[in-house]
């Protein structure tokens, strides 16, 4: 099995940017500099945001807070027996569709192309000063994939409802970290979002779609998982 080490030093230099951005500094063993670098940029693709020493194993990294977990927990699971997750789901009446995933990858869930607007207005707000006139591009659950269990299978995903804005890609992800939620997941039932967590207020309003005049149409997600295999 692979060995890392994991060694996190925060605010080597100030925060840039107003605390928007920080530097950290991971080490690592037991893997190829280039792969740890392909790995990390996976969250940071900014060329001059990642720089790897591998004469020393460490790769300092620019990024936000929100960023540098990922690439934390990416750190994290290096040591860990490799897992694959395979998901189902199915938005509203539209075909189901299965998700391939690595354990501790991150993915999205649709939700709707137009929120609801009290979900749209505190979204833009969040925004930096010079996004605030971007085009809608629509509501996901941002999810993140934890295997605790391979046999049985026991997974643990953490939602976080977001909203993504601009022309084109790479979006400007507004993140709720605030209402982010875990959910347990076994191969044993199917799990229906929107009704899991109704009795949120902010989750009742985000798992709605503005119709026409004004009408606000539930939206459906339902996800089951599948099965998790060791690798």
């Amino acid at each position: 099995m692979k060995k890392t080490i994991l060694m996190l030093i925060c605010l080597i230099v100030p925060p840039l940017f107003g605390g928007e951005l920080e530097t950290r500094i991971y080490r690592f063993e037991g893997m190829e500099p280039a792969e740890v670098e392909a790995q990390v940029r996976r969250f940071v693709p900014q060329g001059p945001r990642v720089l790897v020493n591998p004469e020393v194993n460490q790769v300092m990294v620019i990024a936000d807070g929100e960023t540098h977990e990922q690439v934390a927990r990416l750190f994290e699971r290096m040591d860990r027996p490799s897992h694959r997750v395979v998901f189902w789901f199915r938005h509203n009446q539209n075909e189901p569709q299965h998700l391939d995933l690595m354990d501790g990858d991150f993915a999205n869930f649709p939700v709707t192309r137009t929120p609801v607007p009290q979900v749209v207005s505190n979204a833009r707000a969040r925004l930096p000063h010079e996004w605030r006139d971007a085009p809608l591009v629509g509501s996901v659950l941002r999810t993140h994939f934890s295997v605790l269990r391979a046999d049985p299978a026991r997974v643990r995903i953490r939602l976080t409802p977001s909203v993504l804005f601009g022309s084109s890609p790479p979006y400007e992800v507004v993140s709720f970290s605030e209402m982010s939620t875990d959910l347990m997941m076994t191969d044993e039932a199917f799990v229906d979002l929107a009704d899991r967590l109704a009795e949120n207020e902010f989750y009742r309003m985000f798992f709605r779609s503005e119709g026409s005049a004004g009408r606000h149409t539930p939206v459906g997600l339902l996800i089951s998982l599948e099965e998790v295999t060791s690798e």
